[in-house]
């Protein structure tokens, strides 16, 4: 994808306006990039280890060791710490200084309503609460809630109710 330029920003120059989105929704991506990758993907395999190597990066797994040209770490920053402890020391001290915030997202569907007109609202970090803002994904996108109902996507930061900080 990125030899081409991106499946991002292909798709970008091929849309005037609007929202970019998947036609069928965004777990299309990861379906396709599977069924392109087959055997070489592995699925619910924890990764115990990350070490260079002659091919690049030797993974140590939990039932076997692979081995990489390249290796992208896209887990929090202390479980990337951890696993870049011994092969590249300064990056994982970095990442280990890293104060992570938490977020989540709190899909709310409403049947007999409709969201607001716009793209939805921030709250103000000074407002108090959990609620960081909610975006009006039906508004934005009717495929994703029937016509009669609405889908709000809202972004919740610390909490341990995050669906009752969205609904409040």
């Amino acid at each position: 994808m990125d030899q081409s330029g991106g499946l991002l920003r292909g798709a970008r120059r091929t849309k005037a306006q609007g929202i970019l989105q998947v036609q069928g929704g965004m777990g299309r991506l990861p379906k396709a990039m599977a069924e392109r990758l087959g055997t070489a993907l592995h699925y619910e395999a924890r990764v115990q280890s990350l070490s260079p190597c002659d091919e690049g990066w030797r993974v140590t797994l939990d039932s076997q060791v692979i081995s990489a040209p390249a290796v992208i770490v896209a887990t929090p920053a202390r479980v990337a710490s951890q696993l870049l402890s011994d092969a590249v020391p300064a990056v994982s001290a970095m990442l280990a200084d890293l104060e992570e915030q938490r977020l989540q997202v709190v899909h709310l569907g409403y049947a007999q309503r409709r969201a607001p007109e716009g793209f939805g609202f921030l709250v103000h970090p000074n407002a108090g609460g959990a609620l960081l803002g909610c975006l009006y994904a039906s508004t934005m996108n009717a495929d994703v809630a029937p016509p009669d109902a609405c889908l709000l996507s809202c972004l919740v930061g610390a909490t341990d109710d995050p669906i009752g900080e969205a609904k409040r």
